[in-house]
């Protein structure tokens, strides 16, 4: 959940409150501290230099010491002695959900594997699944990109046993699949190198590639397009004509749809940044232009490039041999780039590589590495509309070192994430942090209708709360933003909140929402509740009654509607697990009955709602299969690999059975519950459940012991 200010909140925030007031004590007194002891020891330097106590600071050549205050950093990856975990780029999804692939380098050289890793929004990173396995390939550049459905695709450049280059694309359908598809080759033509692709999603469902394709003469930017039906069209250039050399190019999308591509170009004889545009649903890439201007200090390389919630595109490169960073901007609507600035150059040192994010109102967050003779470093940036760069260090922990290959990403509500490679003591990790930016300005709006729930809306890539008219059109999507909805599904309600029109998904943020006596009469009932599997939600369970069926959303969250009043049988199924039946369950007329959550265990490898001798069978018969060889079920972990895991788990759960012991809501708890709830109909006259209302409930539910409760996000942290 969030709150009006844009930050997670935890269940049971009372205590968390005098904790948190505790750590600020705590952090200010240290602060304190640090700022005495540097006005003692700036006192010298004051006699040498004056400065106003309004100006900023400044550091290295007009960069602002201001920019983003990052997380402690996470690791990523497995734990594993033989696997060295390098090159990681990151995604983060129209949910706010962040995903990130890397490589899994062995120091044998005997090949690579690639892994990947979800974080859900306000979360923790979740255990790594293997998208490549090891079979001799040595692997490179991985990228990552989301389709209009939510499905996964990576891009991976690879060298095979026998030393044939190729760019393969791996693809992963939306939960609750969670296989990765085989390897299908990008490049079909094939060159004497493969190399660096970008990769990026539309809102068509369309997956574009782009990657440096070398041959005996020159190199050039490729491109092809997977169709939203699985297809590939012809492999064409990006770039015409074809002179001097063309590689390491990156993809943006705007918010109109369009994709951009940018890249290293020699074609005038120097080094230089050239751009071009893919309109939305066009088949052809427009005449390609420089983006830098001659006569600007030193070789330009290095070329990245992203779209803003408000409709422009930014693109960052670095100059003079790595010492400049400089940008070039295409506000929205207009029909030039605006002339390229330099905007950062470091005092000391000499920048390895540059990323770049864009949010939303123009926002746009920089990163970069830089060189010590201690190992290099991590820093980032917000670039300001006047070219200023507001900058910060990321991993300024002295734990962390030789950060290099940063890759950055921003949700909607100006939450940062950047992901880069590194030594945690001198071990080699791939590292996350997260930072705050100023939220955007966005419209109020208020939003009439009864509220129901939707779990997976294509453009939003997830699950969202909607609100539908009498005729159960859909008139505007919701998101919960520091206040709970759940309690409110299948009811009448007014929801205010902040519009979110900067995203391929709009929606509302609800930071407020009230009872209203429903103005569509029927007698339609519901049920919601949770399905966890393995204890954990589950996103894509199949709950059903009678004949009517939906999934759960990646909160495990579902919503049946359309009962007739009366008694019905409840299932939730998810393939390779027991189900869990609610034998008998009464709903009076728009009533809408909350269940307990539903437990799945997984082990059914053959699917008939016991698991005994032959699922043991049928896990043994693939031991040690990988990729395309493991059979339906039997990678019961998700490593990649059937082993001894998958073998133990089934054998350990033997005479397990589907259970039928799913039950309602406990109707003390529940008519607890609604007399908390609906005493601000009493209080407050309409029910509005804002920001502090809501805080009480969730305290209430912490106190009784409420699975769920301990998770904690990143912005609480």
């Amino acid at each position: 959940m969030r709150s009006t200010s844009g930050r997670f909140v935890q269940l049971g925030v009372r205590p968390r409150v005098q904790l948190h007031e505790r750590r600020h004590s705590r952090l200010s007194a240290r602060r304190s501290a640090v700022v005495l002891a540097a006005i003692v020891l700036g006192s010298i330097a004051a006699v040498i230099v004056v400065v106003h106590p309004d100006a900023p600071v400044v550091g290295a050549q007009g960069a602002v010491l201001d920019g983003p205050r990052w997380s402690f950093p996470s690791a990523l990856g497995p734990d594993a002695p033989d696997v060295v975990p390098t090159e990681a780029d990151l995604i983060v999804d129209a949910s706010d959900g962040a995903h990130a692939v890397w490589i899994g380098r062995r120091p044998s050289g005997d090949g690579d594997e690639v892994f990947h890793a979800t974080r859900p929004a306000g979360g923790v990173w979740g255990s790594p699944s293997m998208v490549a396995g090891w079979d001799g390939t040595r692997r490179a550049d991985p990228v990552i990109a989301i389709d209009a459905r939510g499905g996964l695709h990576v891009a991976v450049a690879e060298i095979d046993a026998r030393g044939r280059p190729s760019i393969e694309h791996y693809h992963r359908r939306p939960p609750p699949n969670t296989a990765w598809s085989a390897a299908t080759q990008v490049d079909a033509h094939g060159g004497e190198r493969a190399a660096t692709p970008a990769i990026a999603g539309d809102r068509l469902g369309n997956i574009h590639v782009v990657w440096t394709d070398e041959r005996r003469l020159d190199s050039d930017v490729s491109y092809r397009r997977r169709r939203g039906d699985g297809g590939w069209d012809e492999i064409q250039s990006v770039h015409d004509p074809r002179s001097g050399d063309q590689r390491d190019p990156d993809l943006g999308m705007t918010r109109d749809g369009a994709i951009w591509a940018v890249w290293e170009d020699t074609r005038s004889g120097r080094s230089e940044i050239w751009a071009s545009v893919l309109p939305l649903a066009s088949p052809v890439w427009w005449p390609d232009y420089p983006l830098t201007v001659a006569g600007r200090s030193g070789p330009a390389r290095t070329g990245r490039i992203a779209g803003d919630g408000a409709g422009g595109v930014h693109a960052v490169w670095l100059e003079d041999d790595g010492h400049a960073i400089a940008r070039s901007t295409r506000p929205e609507g207009a029909e030039v780039w605006l002339a390229p600035q330099t905007v950062y150059r470091p005092d000391r040192g000499v920048m390895l590589e540059v990323d770049l994010a864009g949010g939303g109102a123009g926002q746009v967050l920089v990163a970069w590495s830089e060189t010590r003779p201690e190992g290099s470093r991590v820093y980032s940036g917000v670039l300001a509309v006047d070219g200023a760069l507001l900058q910060s260090r990321v991993d300024r922990v002295p734990r962390f070192e030789a950060g290099h290959r940063p890759r950055l990403g921003l949700d909607s509500d100006a939450l940062g994430h950047v992901l880069w490679s590194g030594l945690d003591v001198g071990r080699a990790v791939v590292l996350h942090a997260t930072a705050e930016l100023p939220a955007p300005e966005r419209e109020w709006v208020e939003v009439r209708g009864r509220l129901r729930f939707e779990p997976r809306v294509e453009a939003c890539h997830g699950e969202r709360y909607a609100i539908e008219d009498c005729s159960g059109e859909i008139v505007r999507f919701a998101q919960a933003s520091g206040i709970e909805l759940a309690p409110l599904l299948g009811r009448d309600v007014v929801i205010e909140g902040r519009l979110v029109k900067d995203s391929p998904c709009e929606y509302v943020l609800a930071d407020r929402a009230a009872l209203e006596i429903g103005a569509c009469r029927g007698t339609a009932a519901s049920v919601t509740g949770i399905v966890l599997h393995e204890g954990v939600p589950v996103e894509g369970a199949r709950v059903g009654a009678d004949s009517a069926r939906v999934l759960t959303g990646p909160s495990g969250r579902f919503f049946l509607d359309g009962l007739a009043p009366g008694t019905h049988s409840l299932t939730a199924t998810l393939p390779c697990a027991l189900s869990n039946i609610a034998p008998s369950i009464n709903v009076n007329p728009r009533q809408t009955l909350r269940m307990e959550p539903a437990h799945l265990w997984a082990g059914d490898v053959v699917e008939d709602c016991l698991i005994d001798v032959r699922d043991l069978t049928r896990v043994a018969s693939h031991y040690r299969t990988r990729g395309a060889e493991i059979g339906r079920c039997t990678d019961i972990d998700g490593d990649g690999v059937v082993g001894a895991f998958d073998l133990a788990l089934v054998a350990d759960r033997r005479s397990m059975a589907c259970a039928a012991d799913w039950r309602v809501e406990d109707p003390i708890f529940a008519a607890h519950a609604a007399v908390e709830v609906f005493s601000d109909l009493f209080k407050r006259g309409p029910a509005i459940f804002g920001r502090q209302r809501t805080l009480e409930l969730e305290s209430a539910s912490a106190a009784r012991g409420d699975p769920g409760q301990e998770n904690v996000s990143d912005r609480d942290r």
